[in-house]
């Protein structure tokens, strides 16, 4: 049996990213911590984030030997990149399959990036656009304010809706070819962005990169004869029933239990 697969983030975006490694990589076991007690990641300083990342990997590595671990966070992977090279398990981050999604795009001159407020201070992102071929300036937009309504399901809330329009406006009267998700929780909404831009808009989502990336790095899984799903082992660091709430209420997971860490 291989060993199985560690993802990490502060709630439910990382989840998204578990979904699609599913959908790509069946017959691995998986096991999901979602660091509950440390939300939102978006608002920390770097020390703060980097103390998370060092728990967190040096968790997965004593106590469930993974093989693998997949930061599926976008903030704490554009901050923490210097703790995720020290650590004695493999990480990957989402930087680097962002940079693989925009190299991807025929037409990458006007690009917006909608991320935490820390990931557009650090920069990270900004540069992955250059280094997949940026002709043009990013536009990057600080949202942090979209994950509180997230992480709580108010995906339809009328205050939500008001700052994503807020938020968007400079994206409003066209001039944008491609939005990058940059942070792991915004593609539960990207409806709502859809009714506010161009149908034309290109829409770039890491996790499908992170999953061809992923699938590079692994050994071939041992075959699920009788059960060809995946295994799942859900934890988080505070308030378990809660989150196995959003699980099933946001995403096609299933999860009988929720362990504390």
């Amino acid at each position: 049996m291989h060993r199985p697969i560690g993802i990490f983030d502060s709630g439910v975006g990382g989840l998204l990213v578990l979904e699609t490694l599913i959908n790509h990589l069946p017959n691995y076991n998986y096991i999901y911590f979602a660091d509950t007690a440390n939300l939102p990641y978006g608002e920390k300083s770097k020390a703060e984030l980097d103390a998370c990342a060092h728990q967190i990997l040096s968790w997965f590595n004593t106590q469930h030997g993974v093989q693998q671990v997949v930061a599926a966070c976008n903030t704490i992977s554009a901050t923490s990149g210097d703790v995720f090279k020290q650590s004695k398990v493999p990480v990957l981050g989402t930087i680097s399959p962002v940079v693989k999604a925009l190299s991807s795009v025929d037409n990458l001159n006007r690009v917006g990036i909608l991320a935490t407020d820390t990931s557009v201070k650090s920069k990270a992102i900004e540069r992955a656009c250059f280094k997949a071929g940026l002709t043009g300036t990013p536009r990057l937009i600080p949202c942090s304010e979209f994950v509180p309504f997230i992480e709580a399901g108010q995906l339809d809330s009328p205050a939500l809706h008001a700052v994503v329009k807020q938020k968007l406006h400079p994206f409003m009267e066209g001039e944008l070819d491609v939005l990058v998700f940059g942070c792991t929780h915004f593609p539960l909404l990207k409806p709502l962005f859809q009714s506010f831009l161009s149908h034309d808009m290109t829409y770039l989502d890491p996790a499908e990169w992170i999953a061809k990336d992923l699938s590079q790095r692994l050994s071939p899984p041992t075959p699920h004869h009788n059960h060809p799903v995946s295994s799942i082992t859900f934890y988080c660091s505070g308030k378990p029933e809660a989150f196995k709430n959003k699980i099933t209420s946001l995403t096609s997971l299933t999860a009988n239990n929720v362990l504390l860490w």
